[in-house]
């Protein structure tokens, strides 16, 4: 079966009948546009078994399903036959009056594929968030954000694994555009199920992802919600946005990602900030744009925490390239790890990683490596203060490679500042009456974050920010423009 599509909605349904397949299903979706689009694929009985990027990157635009093997874009199930339905969602503005797509699908046919566009586990039932990877307590290395073939970048798994093992990170969490790569296994770290919400309103990485809970189930729940019809429905972007808040909140981490940097900042200004848990603070910074991009939003960190708001701040290299491409002008690639996250957990497991990060015990930083303690070891960065004695905030910096400055923000306002050097050690002792934050970060001598260290808190009440965004942005922007970190 070969038919054409018309895309001329945010959301557009397609259903298609089979007879049962003895053996296999193939699922090809063909486009001309280079438009970000994501083609979810349920079967009769409404369960999710696969979906497909066509309008970005270089992956196979095919759903493939079948005793033996099963592509990426697929999740194995017993193949059924009746009505299929497709979920088409298109990840950007709607610039022409439509788009169009070829859906080709075909039963017990035999493909073959080469091993990077495969899974390569027998089976891809849903892996244990539980299960500890690592048992020692300590920081774990790794990133929250970069991409493979599977959308828009430009390795593929097994290169992937190679840099992840060179840069020698814990865990990974590729996210790739509105679409999981299901049974992606380096072999090298833990992975995190995730994807990138890609919208014209915003980026937001959601990591923790189950097979059985993915964005699509959201889509077809909304499309139910708006009255679900053959080829129309009138689901917005900010339906889905607010949806994937509601619908994720509970077991995954919600992420704001590069959200000052053009033209993919976030600007969708009805947003209620209380739905999210961190905010991308250090984000591929060797691209051109991106360390006043991340210089502002770790501003914008601080901004928050003297509105009462307690977001937590994490990284991502973004990482689209090559180890060896460099994007131009620049003098460094932009590579997963760079900038890494440090995650303290008590032992490394899915789950462990994601608590970490919503509670803010962890800090994000490029080039050096940080020894912490707060209290003697009692308090983790994101923690409350429960006592009243005096605390010592100490920092020993590791791999100091060029001139950097160490800084103590108390309220957002510096209190120290030292020049760095390898082993530097700082120290601020603090036990003031009143409510207060305080937090670590280091700068380079151009001012441009490269280390954020999430703040402890004693006594501050956490507020509810449902303000006008449009208005709280005004206010921020008009402070950070008389800033002047280093």
């Amino acid at each position: 079966m070969t038919r054409e599509i018309h895309i001329t909605g945010n959301v557009t349904p397609v259903f298609f009948e089979i007879d049962k397949p003895k053996d296999s299903l193939w699922v090809k979706i063909e486009t001309e546009e280079k438009q970000p689009m994501t083609i979810a694929l349920f079967n009769p009985a409404g369960i999710f078994c696969g979906n497909v990027t066509p309008g970005i990157g270089s992956f196979i635009r095919e759903i493939y399903i079948s005793r033996n093997i099963c592509t990426l874009t697929g999740l194995k199930h017993e193949l059924q036959g009746g009505r299929y339905s497709l979920f088409i969602l298109f990840g950007e503005s709607l610039e022409e009056e439509s788009y169009s797509v070829i859906l080709s699908v075909e039963t017990d046919v035999t493909k073959h594929y080469a091993s990077h566009y495969c899974q390569q586990e027998k089976d891809n039932e849903n892996m244990s968030f539980e299960t500890l990877n690592n048992r020692e307590e300590r920081y774990y290395k790794g990133d929250f954000h970069g991409h493979t073939i599977f959308s828009d970048g430009h390795n593929n798994m097994e290169e992937a694994a190679e840099i992840l093992s060179s840069q020698k990170m814990d865990f990974m969490a590729f996210t790739e555009h509105n679409g999981i790569a299901f049974g992606e296994s380096p072999s090298t770290c833990l992975l995190i199920p995730s994807m990138e919400l890609t919208l014209p309103i915003g980026h937001m990485n959601i990591h923790g992802i189950k097979s059985d809970k993915a964005l699509y189930e959201l889509l077809c729940a909304l499309t139910a919600e708006a009255g679900l019809m053959e080829e129309q429905t009138n689901v917005s972007y900010d339906d889905i946005w607010r949806g994937a808040l509601a619908f994720f909140r509970d077991k995954s981490n919600l992420s704001l990602n590069h959200m000052f940097l053009t033209p993919w900042e976030f600007c969708k200004e009805d947003c209620d900030l209380t739905g999210l848990n961190t905010i991308e603070v250090i984000c591929d910074p060797t691209y051109p744009d991106s360390p006043s991009a991340n210089d502002k939003a770790v501003a914008f960190m601080d901004f928050l925490w003297n509105k009462g708001q307690r977001l937590y701040g994490i990284g991502g290299s973004d990482s689209h390239n090559r180890k060896e491409e460099l994007y131009e002008n620049s003098k460094e690639p932009s590579i997963y790890g760079d900038p890494a996250t440090y995650v303290f957990c008590r032992g490394l497991s899915v789950d462990n990683l994601i608590n970490g990060m919503k509670r803010g015990n962890c800090y994000t930083a490029r080039y050096v490596e940080l020894d912490i303690s707060i209290g003697q070891g009692r308090y983790l960065p994101g923690d409350e203060i429960t006592g009243t004695e005096e605390i010592e905030y100490r920092v020993t910096v590791h791999n100091v490679i060029k001139p950097m400055y160490g800084v103590f923000l108390l309220n957002g306002g510096i209190v120290k500042k030292e020049a760095l050097e390898e082993g530097s050690e700082m120290i601020y002792c603090i036990n003031p009456k009143e409510d207060w934050w305080l937090r670590f970060g280091i700068y380079d001598i151009e001012g441009h974050a490269i280390c954020y260290v999430n703040p402890v808190y004693r006594g501050c009440i956490q507020q509810n920010l449902k303000t006008d965004y449009k208005l709280l942005m005004e206010e921020f922007c008009e402070q950070y423009d008389k800033r002047n970190f280093v």
